[in-house]
């Protein structure tokens, strides 16, 4: 479901398209979208009594969707300095072993 959110976390779907997408049966996908529809007395997030999911006009709301998209741009931004990183050191390496002077 995450795949198929907006910007906002909304997803506009049928429930015998989002079984389609996923490969499961629509009594599955039904089965699965309660479930995430129902509170969650353990979840670590209390906000909307830990459920994951809402519905709304057309389709559903991932609640939770701009706490990891946040965290997914966090990841990629890591992984995008590191790897900068690493290019700045081979290009110093470089200079070095052609014997240029590294400032």
């Amino acid at each position: 479901m995450l795949a198929l959110c907006d910007r906002y976390g909304d997803i506009s779907a049928s429930i015998p398209g989002l079984a389609k997408v996923a490969n499961v049966s629509i009594e599955a996908a039904k089965r699965a979208l309660a479930n995430l529809m129902r509170p969650d007395p353990y979840s670590r997030t209390k906000e909307h009594e830990g459920r994951r999911i809402g519905e709304i006009d057309g389709g559903w709301r991932v609640f939770n969707y701009p706490k990891y998209r946040d965290m997914l741009n966090a990841e990629e931004r890591k992984e995008y300095k590191a790897k900068k990183e690493q290019e700045r050191r081979d290009r110093l390496k470089q200079k070095q072993q052609a014997g240029e002077s590294v400032d």
